[in-house]
Formats: structure tokens, C-alpha cells, sequence
């Protein structure tokens, strides 16, 4: 398995043996601190099937299918957890509490555990808002097994008269549920960026630390309306290739330190 960027300038790229380790990405259940949590992406070593032998994983035959190797939670080498306030800012410190309690609870780990995240935070001050507004316009009223009544979010109209049309980018959307769009102040923006920023990174010479190895952050323009692009050009100071590159510098420079020696 190659961990690598995407443009000429990219960072080394970081070989790993896929005899030793396997990537699961996804809503996979990994075991930090003593309890379990959902975790975004986990690089493990192979809990070997039985009749499987490591070099068949290394080149996946004699597998039906790449879900047949499962991560073994015991040896993880790699934990990344995504996390994203797009639209709505005042979500940040619900966000924030999910990547502080991760590094909290990996923090009795082993050393050789990496733990990362990435964090998108949406710079666009006008956005339509779909799930807290527009929404609420197309509930449908139906009958529980108690015989209550309650709302429900009517999907097929939804789908026909609202979904298609964001899906299209159709700008007359704007006119159309002008009612329904919010607006972030460049306070509430930078607020959020401010408040990842807290999130620590530990030292490469002081792995007993609580913390993060690598940890990024990435603004995003998106609206509910117009095409996501990632927002190279923004007011907020941040220099996406150099923080990137310097994210998957450091995850290849941890790796090797740890398990090339």
C-alpha cells in the first residue's frame, strides 16, 4: 500500500509492506484507551484468515474480496479521524470535542500508534440552508404503531423539487427559498479556526505525550449551492499545499522513526 500526494512537489512516498499492514477505511471499529469508538481510517496489521497465508494478502489472491482481511485492533499503526463545520459555525465546539476526546482516549496507547486528523472548515458567509430550514417545508404527517402522529421528512418530494436542483448547482435556488439562507460573520469563520488550532501536536522526540502526530486543517467554499472547492485563495492565512505537504511529511517521518529502525 502507497501513502502518497497528489502533485509533482509531493512529499516522499511512504511504502508499506501490505503483508504487514492493511488499510480499512470507513466506519471501522477500533479499540483506543480501553472502549471502543468509530474511527474514520485505521492502517493495522492483518488478522490473518485462516488458510491465508501473508503473502497471498501481499498480492490479495486466493481472497474473494479485500473485506476478507480485517485490521487487527490490537496493532494499529495509524488512526486519522475526519471532522468537518462547513455551513453551520456554531457546531465547531461539538466537532472539536469529538477530535479532543480522541486524542484523549488514544493517549494510553501504545507509542507506536500515529494519530491524526484532518478537520475542512467552510469559509462561504451566505450558504443555503438545507437541513435546519428548507427542510422543515417538506414534512408529511404519519401514523406510528401507537396510532401518534408525527413529521416526517417528505424524501420523495424533497428529492424531486430540492435535491435535484442542488445537484444541478441551479442558481435559481437563491431566489427561490430566499427565506432560507444563513449567513456566517468572518468572526464566526475564524472562531472555528481558532478553536482547532488548540488541539495539541506532540513533539517527535516525546511520543508519551497526549496529542496529535500530524494534524490538518483544510478551508473549504461551499454553499448547499455552487460546486465544493477547496479554498486555496481565503483571508484566513492558511497555505493549503505547504500544510498538506508538511501533514504527510510528518505522518512518513513518525512512520519511519517507528517502524523502519
Amino acid at each position: 500500500m502507497e501513502l502518497s500526494t497528489t502533485s509533482e512537489s509531493a512529499a516522499p512516498i511512504l511504502q508499506m509492506p501490505s503483508a504487514q499492514v492493511i488499510s480499512d477505511i470507513g466506519e471501522t471499529t477500533a479499540s483506543h484507551g480501553g472502549r471502543q469508538r468509530k474511527t474514520d481510517l485505521v492502517v493495522a496489521e492483518p488478522i490473518i484468515p485462516v488458510g491465508i497465508s501473508r503473502s497471498e494478502i501481499s498480492s490479495f489472491s486466493g481472497l474473494q474480496n479485500v473485506s476478507d482481511i480485517l485490521p487487527d485492533p490490537d496493532k494499529i499503526r495509524i488512526i486519522s479521524e475526519h471532522k468537518s463545520v462547513i455551513t453551520a459555525h456554531r457546531n465547531r465546539s461539538a466537532r472539536h470535542d469529538d477530535l479532543n476526546n480522541l486524542y484523549q482516549d488514544t493517549s494510553n496507547t501504545s507509542e507506536l500508534v500515529i494519530v491524526t486528523a484532518t478537520v475542512m472548515v467552510g469559509i462561504a458567509e451566505r450558504y443555503l440552508n438545507v437541513s435546519d430550514q428548507i427542510k422543515r417545508r417538506y414534512q408529511k404527517n404519519v401514523t406510528t404503531r401507537s396510532g401518534k402522529t408525527k413529521k416526517v421528512l417528505d424524501a420523495e418530494r424533497f428529492n424531486d423539487e430540492v435535491l435535484s436542483r442542488l445537484r444541478a448547482h441551479d442558481q435559481n435556488l437563491w431566489k427561490d427559498f430566499s427565506d432560507d439562507v444563513s449567513y456566517n460573520t468572518t468572526r464566526d469563520i475564524n472562531a472555528t479556526f481558532e478553536l482547532f488550532r488548540t488541539l495539541p501536536v506532540r513533539p517527535l522526540n516525546a511520543r508519551n505525550k497526549p496529542g496529535y502526530d500530524a494534524f490538518l486543517i483544510v478551508p473549504v467554499h461551499y454553499d448547499n449551492v455552487n460546486p465544493a472547492r477547496v479554498a486555496r485563495d481565503n483571508p484566513f492565512g492558511i497555505d493549503i499545499e505547504r500544510d498538506y505537504q508538511a501533514f504527510i511529511q510528518r505522518i512518513i517521518n513518525i512512520y519511519e522513526m517507528l517502524w523502519e529502525r
